[in-house]
């Protein structure tokens, strides 16, 4: 089977960074375009023609943190979802980087050898986050949750993509359920962002949970 979905690596160690081509490469249809160990040579990397549909990112590298190589990659014209693994546990690491873009926080002592399954749940608009990190998560949203609430005058439009995305439905699903273009889903999940002050679909449903929009 050809193999159609190229991924970045960006891992400056060289023990991990093995383990990790060969636990994608071991997916029929994922494989490492390219791996590389500083942002600079990632960014040499993006200037090919074919663009990777996912970027690993470790956030301690050698050349700065891998905080704005993602903040760089999920703001370009189309943008590049990121998954996080890194040894980096504490929730302000976590936080930071969910913040910057990030779709996904996997620790590698635990997620290095089902990366490709993590890829795999990424690309199928899930995020994949480690058991650890999970409780940081809970942890963050359940102190947000004592604060004054953000602005929550949500428009019918936006509520309905939020209730589709609630209910796991992908942007191309809920375009076709509310008879507008995915360009249009993409807006009103900008402005959910917005309204929730999140930058992500996990923060945004949990949110909402907790402030029964719901």
């Amino acid at each position: 089977m050809q193999k159609n979905y190229p991924i970045l690596l960006v891992e400056d160690e060289v023990y991990t960074r093995e383990r990790m081509i060969k636990a994608v490469n071991s997916h029929s249809q994922l494989f490492i375009s390219d791996a590389v160990g500083t942002i600079h040579e990632a960014l040499e990397a993006l200037e090919k023609k074919e663009q990777p549909v996912i970027a690993l990112i470790d956030l301690c590298l050698p050349d700065g943190s891998g905080l704005d190589l993602i903040k760089q990659l999920t703001t370009k014209k189309i943008p590049i979802p990121c998954l996080v693994i890194t040894v980096l546990a504490d929730e302000q690491h976590v936080i930071a980087a969910l913040s910057a873009g990030a779709s996904g926080y996997l620790l590698k002592d635990s997620s290095v050898d089902d990366i490709g399954d993590h890829i795999l749940i990424l690309m199928n608009e899930g995020s994949p986050i480690s058991p650890k990190i999970a409780r940081h998560l809970l942890k963050h949203f359940n102190a947000r949750s004592m604060l004054p609430d953000p602005e929550l005058s949500l428009t019918a439009k936006e509520y309905g993509v939020l209730k589709l995305i609630y209910q796991g439905f992908k942007r191309k699903e809920i375009a076709d359920s509310l008879n507008i273009s995915v360009h249009t889903v993409g807006s009103h999940v900008k402005n959910i962002y917005r309204k929730l002050s999140v930058n992500s679909s996990i923060e945004a449903v949990h949110i909402a949970l907790q402030q029964g929009i719901l």
